[in-house]
């Protein structure tokens, strides 16, 4: 744009998934933080799993996913919290593969069966969204067998 900011023909208007998730979920956490006397919000993004989905260069992955946009919401937490309220932005994973995020979550025995990925939503994965793919891939690098996938597939229009 002439503006200098993102085209949606740039690599990053390429990339699936919903625009404003993270951001929206983030906003979310921190209100119900303030709201009940929490002082951490934990988010589960990885930059280093999502670059490996999209196979890009470190720091060209999905802005929302990245170290800096985790620091630029802590910066603008601090900024817009009146003071005395401390709420921390947390992403452990930040440097975890998606296999990686897999066997840590079997380790720590997750019900894997109760967690999603999928961006269409619904009963069921769609199976062939980016995230079910990435989903997919993990459970397989980690040999482990994803309890959604049994799940059967919906077509959606």
């Amino acid at each position: 744009s002439e503006s200098g900011g993102l085209r949606p023909e740039t690599d990053l208007g390429a990339v699936s998934g919903s625009r404003g998730l993270i951001p929206a979920m983030l906003g979310l956490g921190v209100h119900l933080a303030t709201k009940i006397g929490a002082d951490r919000v934990i988010t589960g993004i990885s930059q280093v799993a999502d670059e490996g989905a999209l196979g890009a260069p470190f720091g060209s992955g999905r802005p929302d996913r990245r170290r800096e946009f985790v620091h630029a919401w802590q910066c603008m937490i601090e900024t817009a919290l009146p003071r005395g309220t401390a709420v921390r932005i947390e992403a452990p994973l930040i440097d975890l593969r998606a296999a990686e995020i897999v066997r840590l979550g079997l380790r720590r025995k997750i019900a894997f069966q109760n967690t999603w990925s999928c961006e269409q939503g619904g009963e069921s994965p769609c199976q062939k969204c980016e995230s079910c793919r990435v989903r997919a891939a993990a459970f397989r690098e980690a040999a482990a067998a994803d309890p959604l996938a049994a799940r059967p597939a919906v077509a959606r229009a």
